[in-house]
């Protein structure tokens, strides 16, 4: 047998394929970097949840403060809350906020400059920036 028969005859994977594989690899790379990093990647969508969630985590603290005050008006329990008092309770629980006595309180998120009201009729409205 000579030396040109016998190469015929190996079977392995061949250059082709391996070209192809590379360049299969390389399409899923560049999706997958695509999907984690891209403008409605993951990471952008986790970084914008995690700023909601910063955001409602205040109101509704602002919330369960404000009902507790109004329950307990209507108990006949407590006088209203003072802007003070609200504010005491937030800064015990980790807010950095100033409460204001206006129509009922404006709450001023002083680490994310953020502004809240509650309004006469006990609901809570964010107010913006």
């Amino acid at each position: 047998m000579n030396f040109k028969g016998r190469m015929n005859n190996k079977s392995g994977i061949t250059l082709i394929a391996l070209v192809i594989s590379i360049i299969i690899l390389l399409i899923l790379a560049g999706i997958t970097i695509l999907a984690i990093s891209g403008e409605n990647g993951i990471i952008q969508r986790a970084v914008e949840a995690r700023k909601k969630m910063e955001e409602t985590t205040l109101e509704e603290k602002i919330k369960l403060i404000t009902a507790e005050s109004i329950i307990d008006e209507y108990a006949g329990d407590n006088e209203e809350k003072t802007a003070q008092e609200i504010q005491n309770e937030l800064n015990r629980q980790g807010e950095n906020v100033l409460v204001i006595q206006w129509n009922k309180y404006i709450i001023y998120d002083l680490d994310k400059n953020k502004e809240y009201r509650v309004m006469s009729d006990g609901t809570t409205r964010y107010w913006g920036e």
